[in-house]
């Protein structure tokens, strides 16, 4: 590493000029998004990270140059080509870029300075071990420590009484003088700016001393005195010369221009955590913090981001945080040093890069399109095949869709080749059942059976060649009118458009045939959820809450497969269900449940069925009772923030609501849809639902960064979320909505 010494009188206003253009332009091309683009945020996982595994990072310190060092509980160590160095052995207190260039760092009670990526002893604190130091730009120090321990007694933690710790030092390690006022301070932490000076954190209040000038102790206004708080830790000063601290109650910026106080409280500004330990502001302007539970970012127009579990940080408790001029985001944690990486694109490219991860891994060999299951947590090279599950048709149709739509915004074959692939297997999923219109929920090859603990829900297929699974629910039928309603408007060739014709007429004959129910066994009884039925919808008390959304499902279908076939037999059957049992007034009770009984799968069926009514209606008094629907429907689901959701509601009802809540669950899904685990219990800016059915959720759905990916069926109020990172979800889960929305105009191209 070369020496960041001071630079020699007479070239060092050249030298700063030219540091400080340097870093704007790596800010401006490599941090800045352009118009249209946003950050794209990803742990880094590098296997350099390995070596900090379980040691304790407590400091990270970056140059103007952009040069990082770490210092750990077992050594410190330099950043040099991707790789890391160790510098010195041993447990480091603190390591820090000074105001003069130069980096420091602290080793027991040593204060040491890097010259050509070699440590030189500059000093030793006479009153023990460094708790923290400041580097000014003129050659001295302030250095505080040892921290005062805390006595527990039997009934409380009391600290022992203040004494001092501070401490001047001129560069060659000679004690420098302090000024009254700071002479007989107790500090928690120590920041130095070049506009304002040093600033300490102490006991006794905060105070800024600019060197030649007198110290001066900043009381808050007024009856404020909590904005001081027990301790007062991770002070940290920037160029803008406000200056932040974290305390017991929340963090706290001082603006020393305009000597505003500003304090921040999980009540009044939603700030995740308090007792912050690290402070940072990274090359966008945003504040990052870090304590005991994770770390938090605060973007310029006040919003907060939370950052928790293995998804983000190899531990939970950060210390330390520095910006990397190029976006990146260094985290020192207790056990191990975590890199959040920043990439500058568009929606269209991270749709791309969803896309390709579809095709490489989650497609199998029926074109069934699903999660996969990863040997080694968080390596989506060691997974499998995409799976089989309860209801292929209706995960699939996700697929179908999105890829459909697609094609019709790019008329890219490589959409319509994926659209038809996995189209095949939803044909194959009657086709196996041996039954005329009744699909199976999903099918395997009959070699695989004796690998299958669920041998008992599956059934030998006639070919003798397959197995498939029964009792098909009324989801799977939502899937295949789904996905063939856009399928057909959008990808299918002429060629194809007769077989198509013939799936949904069978499909809706068999439901007619079995007035309104899917039906597999020979004594004519119905499966349990495939009901349609208005004597069983209304009168069968198991089922009543379900009603108003049947009666939508039901009422999709039919128009789905007149819309496709043209038989006119299955317009009367849906006038008919209108007319005699109400079914399109009932489509009102969409969405009407019992308090504490949320189901997310029903609300995924709702949305699959009100897109191709609405589509296909055209009477004005129908299309505004399902307008009515949706809308109501929509109340319902707006917390959660849904952008499928929301964009159904845009395109139907003619406006652009909640458009930043849409393209801010894009942006912010992660790059890999690993299921990591996340933990928000302990966050304290949430506000809660009322205690429904012994659950404690959230009052807002979270956002895909704090809570993990999530499919268009999953609970997104739970605290707790997540597995243990094997399961990889399919990318449909951003692919629909985004391709929906491309398709609808809703969002361009460059957004």
């Amino acid at each position: 590493m070369k020496s960041l010494a001071p630079c020699s009188k007479g070239g060092g206003g050249r030298r700063l000029i030219q540091i400080v253009l340097a870093a704007a332009a790596v800010y401006f091309f490599t941090a800045r998004p352009a118009r249209g683009q946003f950050l794209q945020e990803d742990r880094r996982r590098d296997p350099a990270l390995e070596l900090f595994n379980q040691a304790s990072v407590g400091s990270i310190a970056i140059s103007p140059k952009g040069e990082v060092v770490a210092g750990a509980s077992t050594g410190l160590y330099a950043l040099e080509k991707g790789a890391w160095r160790r510098l010195a052995d041993g447990k480091i207190g603190k390591a820090l870029a000074g105001g003069d260039g130069a980096l420091y760092y602290s080793q027991g009670d040593r204060l040491l300075v890097l010259k050509n990526g070699k440590p030189e002893p500059l000093l030793t604190h006479d009153l023990g071990e460094i708790a923290d130091f400041a580097a000014g730009s003129r050659g001295l120090f302030l250095v505080s420590g040892p921290r005062v321990p805390h006595h527990v007694s039997a009934h409380r933690t009391d600290p022992l009484p203040p004494r001092k710790n501070l401490r001047a030092y001129q560069r060659a390690g000679k004690a420098a003088p302090l000024p009254a006022g700071l002479d007989d301070l107790y500090v928690f932490s120590l920041a130095f700016e070049e506009k304002s000076g040093f600033w300490l954190a102490a006991r006794q209040g905060l105070f800024r001393w600019r060197t030649g000038d007198e110290p001066v102790r900043i009381a808050p206004p007024g009856e404020e005195l909590w904005l001081l708080g027990e301790t007062m830790d991770g002070i940290t000063a920037f160029p803008d010369q406000t200056v932040w601290y974290g305390n017991d109650l929340g963090i706290i910026q001082f603006d020393a221009r305009t000597s505003a106080w500003t304090g921040m409280r999980p009540d009044t500004h939603g700030t995740p955590m308090v007792s912050v330990q690290a402070i940072a502001r990274d090359a966008q302007g945003d504040l990052w913090i870090g304590g005991p539970i994770g770390a938090a970012r605060l973007a310029k127009d006040g919003q907060w981001a939370y950052y928790q579990g293995p998804a983000w940080l190899p531990n939970d408790h950060v210390l330390s945080i520095a910006c990397h001029p190029d976006g990146r985001v260094f985290l020192g944690t207790a056990a191990g040093l975590g890199v959040i990486e920043h990439r500058s694109m568009t929606l269209a490219e991270k749709a791309r890069h969803f896309d390709e991860l579809a095709e490489k891994h989650h497609t199998n060999r029926y074109g069934f399109v699903w999660s996969v299951y990863c040997r080694e947590p968080g390596k989506i090279e060691t997974a499998g095949e995409s799976g089989y599950t309860d209801n292929d048709g209706l995960w699939t149709a996700s697929t179908i869709a999105s890829q459909s739509l697609r094609y019709a915004v790019t008329k890219d074959e490589a959409a319509r080749r994926s659209a038809r692939r996995s189209m095949e297997g939803l044909l194959l999923l009657e086709r196996v059942t041996g039954i005329r219109g009744y699909p199976a929920r999903s099918c395997a090859r009959a070699d695989q059976v004796a690998e299958r603990p669920e041998l008992a829900e599956w059934f030998r297929a006639p070919d003798g060649k397959h197995v498939y699974k029964g009792d098909t629910s009324s989801d799977e039928a939502v899937g295949h009118y789904f996905a063939h309603a856009l399928y057909w408007d959008h990808a299918a060739t002429e060629e194809e458009k007769p077989s198509l014709k013939k799936h949904m007429a069978d499909l809706t004959d068999h439901i007619l045939e079995h007035d309104f129910t899917f039906v597999q066994r020979a004594d004519g009884e119905p499966t349990r959820w495939g009901i349609w039925n208005p004597e069983r919808c209304w009168k069968w008390g198991y089922y009543w809450y379900s009603s108003g959304l049947w009666s939508l499902c039901i009422l999709s279908h039919l128009k789905t497969a007149h819309h496709i076939t043209g038989d006119a037999r299955y317009q009367e059957a849906y006038l008919k269900l209108i007319r005699e049992h109400d079914y399109a007034r009932r489509t009102m009770n969409q969405k009407v449940t019992i308090r504490g009984i949320e189901n997310h799968s029903d609300d995924q069926m709702a949305l699959f069925s009100y897109y191709p009514l609405l589509r296909y209606e055209e009477d004005p008094s129908l299309r505004a009772t399902y307008l009515e629907s949706l809308k109501r429907s929509w109340r319902e689901e707006r917390p959660e923030r849904s952008p499928a959701w929301n964009f159904v509601y845009n395109v139907f009802l003619k406006n652009r609501e909640d458009m930043k809540e849409s393209l801010d669950h894009l942006r912010d899904m992660p790059w890999m849809l690993y299921d990591w685990p996340h933990d928000n219990s302990r966050r304290r800016d949430l506000q809660l639902k009322p205690l429904l059915a012994g659950r404690v959720e959230a009052a807002r759905g979270f956002s895909m960064k704090e809570f993990g990916p999530y499919t268009f069926t999953d609970n997104p109020y739970p605290l707790r979320s997540g597995g243990r990172g094997a399961e990889v979800l399919s990318p449909s889960i951003y692919l629909l909505p985004y391709w929906l929305s491309r398709f609808h105009g809703l969002i361009g191209p460059d957004d």
